[in-house]
């Protein structure tokens, strides 16, 4: 009989006040939002302390702020909006919008606009967007504008559309979502918890026996190798998959990592990537990131900006940044 290979076990960076144990019972929910699952686990140290109800109204409200701001299928959304904006009309944001647009172009720059939040119209034409799925195989969108037609006033809260620019702030909007999340938990006196929005996640402190919250990383379809756990502290991690959202259509299957060079799906040179980062914003759009510039310049991007980054070939093998390796030696204790 063999036995399953132990995982591998990853503690990112944290503080040592984080670690005071705290007294108290975990409570634990989860929820619908942005058509997927969130879950929480929280610690309730004081009798006094926000109930389960409360901490459900608490994360259902900040997911619905955030709907309501970056959804590409609510045609009221901020988001839909802007999109809809004759040229040249500076839109007003939301301070939720204005966080997210500015960490997005903030991304695009120190990629080489590997991350592009300008990819509505190619998206929506490959059936990841508020139009039907195509019926038949698309084509390559020549897109009219990039991200850096875009001006942002980030004092003002006001964002600029060029004319016809569309948004897609999918491969950023989660992340931020957990962190806000996050923020509203600490609102309400809890030092100790985990939240997930479709497999986003962070964490601050620890569990009252002490450990981490642990992190199951998803596994591509044929990776190899052991799995990884990671143990959260403080901090987060988000990832990035081919597997995750698939259309197909005339005999084809296409994922929904889009190339802003070509305007049509990434070639599978990678499966998936996972980076650890202080903000889930941040490591959503850089694994985002790292899934277009491929391999080579993903891992060269990650070690240069030390990012702690996995990234997992199409055939399976795992190759690992610098700082995620580091990582990867740490004690939680």
């Amino acid at each position: 009989m063999s036995l399953a290979a132990a995982p591998e076990v990853v503690i990112p960076p944290f503080q040592a006040s984080v670690l005071r144990r705290p007294a108290g019972g975990i409570i634990r929910l989860a929820g619908q939002a942005f058509a997927t699952e969130w879950r929480l686990a929280a610690v309730v140290e004081d009798a006094d302390g926000p109930g389960a109800a409360a901490l459900r109204a608490a994360i259902v409200s900040v997911c619905a702020d955030i709907d309501m701001a970056m959804s590409q299928w609510n045609p009221v959304s901020e988001l839909s909006r802007f999109n809809a904006a004759a040229a040249g009309t500076w839109v007003p944001l939301s301070a939720h919008f204005a966080a997210v647009i500015g960490c997005a172009l903030a991304v695009a720059r120190a990629s080489g606009g590997a991350f592009d939040p300008a990819l509505g119209a190619v998206s929506d034409s490959w059936g990841f967007g508020a139009s039907p799925a195509p019926r038949t195989l698309p084509q390559p969108v020549l897109r009219t504008f990039d991200w850096r037609a875009l001006r942002f006033d980030a004092a003002g809260c006001l964002l600029r559309q060029p004319g016809g620019l569309r948004l897609d702030l999918s491969g950023i909007a989660k992340g931020y979502a957990v962190d806000a999340a996050m923020r509203r938990l600490q609102d309400l006196g809890i030092r100790s918890a985990m939240i997930e929005i479709g497999g986003e996640v962070a964490a601050r402190g620890v569990k009252p026996g002490g450990q981490p919250w642990w992190v199951d990383l998803a596994r591509a379809p044929r990776e190899t190798g052991a799995s990884v756990r990671i143990g959260l502290c403080e901090g987060a991690v988000a990832s990035s998959g081919h597997w995750e959202r698939r259309r197909s259509a005339a005999g084809r299957s296409w994922h929904h990592s889009l190339s802003p060079l070509t305007g049509a799906p990434l070639d599978d040179e990678l499966a998936g990537a996972a980076v650890l980062h202080g903000s889930c914003m941040q490591a959503d759009a850089l694994a985002t990131t790292l899934l277009v510039l491929g391999q080579e310049a993903g891992l060269a991007f990650a070690d240069r900006h030390n990012l702690a980054a996995r990234l997992i070939s199409c055939s399976g093998a795992a190759v690992i940044s610098r700082a995620w390796r580091r990582a990867a030696g740490r004690s939680c204790t």
